[in-house]
């Protein structure tokens, strides 16, 4: 058989009295208590001097800052900031912008310097091509004067060099030894610098337009004497046809 249980509540009264700590009077004397106090304390924290409460007055107020100034002081800050920010990257831009110029300059210089080493060097390769067709000319005569040495070699002919005539007189000889001393009169033109070859014999000048033209092979020379052997072969034609005709 289920029983059931009660429970007993007892009501425990406060007392009224307030020597109890817990008790509503003594509550009530300790928050007024406090409120009297802090009362008392504010009381005593404004200044009584009118002058000194109201410097403190003004400068509240000048040091106070209401939202639109703090706005616009922060906006302030912003610009300055921002414009730094720009300036150095102004600063930035600039020394970029002049090393750019800078380089373009050395490369104008680099470009300069290989155009004028390319004239430069078009300059050098027509005074060596001057110079080349000056050598081969002295050394196609060269060539001339060792192939007629090679020639006429076994005439033994010994004429004189260049370099011992006189230039200053028109008429100067040139003597061949295998020929009995046989002599050459040689006319030379100061203006056309050519030479004018004409043998002797026995002191007396031969009649040179009397000879054929395919005994005497040549009577002028450009500025090249070495070549009288060619008038000496058809020289001793001619002293040979003289010696069978006698």
């Amino acid at each position: 058989m289920a029983t059931s249980s009660s429970r007993r509540y007892t009501r425990i009264k406060r007392p009224l009295d307030s020597s109890h700590e817990n008790s509503p009077m003594a509550r009530r004397n300790r928050h007024q208590s406090r409120k009297t106090s802090k009362s008392t304390k504010e009381n005593q924290s404004i200044p009584s001097d009118e002058n000194t409460f109201r410097a403190l007055f003004e400068k509240l107020l000048e040091t106070r800052e209401t939202e639109p100034e703090r706005r616009y002081h922060q906006l302030e800050l912003d610009c300055q900031e921002r414009c730094r920010v720009s300036d150095e990257k102004i600063e930035l831009y600039r020394k970029k912008l002049q090393s750019i110029i800078d380089e373009k300059q050395d490369l104008q210089k680099q470009l300069q310097g290989v155009k004028d080493s390319r004239d430069n060097a078009h300059n050098n390769d027509q005074q060596n091509h001057s110079q080349t067709d000056a050598l081969e000319h002295v050394i196609e005569e060269q060539a001339m004067t060792i192939k007629a040495y090679q020639k006429f070699n076994r005439l033994d002919i010994e004429p004189l060099p260049l370099s011992s005539v006189n230039k200053d007189k028109e008429v100067f000889k040139i003597r061949s030894q295998d020929l009995k001393g046989l002599e050459f009169t040689v006319r030379y033109n100061k203006t056309t610098e050519e030479y004018l070859y004409t043998p002797c014999f026995d002191n007396s000048q031969l009649d040179v337009s009397r000879l054929p033209p395919h005994l005497l092979e040549e009577i002028y020379f450009c500025n090249c004497p070495m070549l009288t052997a060619r008038i000496l072969i058809s020289t001793n034609r001619i002293l040979e046809q003289q010696n069978e005709q006698s």
